[in-house]
């Protein structure tokens, strides 16, 4: 019997934490390289560095990278007032940003540890060609 409930009382605090809404949110990210990570909370997706307080701010619409580059692009737009707060909880806040905000385009080069951004497209386009950014690494919601 205490071999069963070794294993039944993780299985059950499991099971109670996926069903909870937003619990599992704020787990969701991916190791991007050299300390940086993708990751959601509560359905804000977002690019930040583990090691430092660098990050991109807003909403992260879409990111690629290699060992030497990150780039991203990330729209923003005002959070909803406190009678909107479900809008962010329901993810609409990512679907308004995309819809509302402006576009901001980033580089990140990892062997210098610096963040090129807030840049417009234009000036994104000529950024990627002075630091020889490969044509591989594409945003894919421009």
């Amino acid at each position: 019997m205490k071999h069963i409930t070794k294993y039944l009382i993780p299985f059950i605090l499991l099971l109670i934490l996926a069903g909870c809404p937003g619990a599992i949110d704020s787990l969701v990210y991916k190791d991007i390289g050299h300390g940086y990570i993708y990751h959601e909370v509560v359905n804000l997706p977002t690019i930040s560095n583990k090691l430092s307080d660098k990050s991109i701010p807003g909403v992260v619409v879409s990111y690629d990278y290699n060992d030497n580059f990150i780039i991203v692009l990330q729209k923003d737009c005002e959070l909803p007032k406190e009678e909107e707060y479900n809008l962010i909880v329901k993810g609409k806040y990512y679907d308004l940003a995309i819809e509302e905000g402006n576009s901001k385009y980033w580089i990140i080069v990892h062997s210098y540890d610096s963040i090129y951004g807030p840049l417009k497209k234009e000036e994104f386009l000529q950024q990627r060609i002075e630091l020889n950014i490969p044509e591989e690494l594409v945003l894919k919601k421009e």
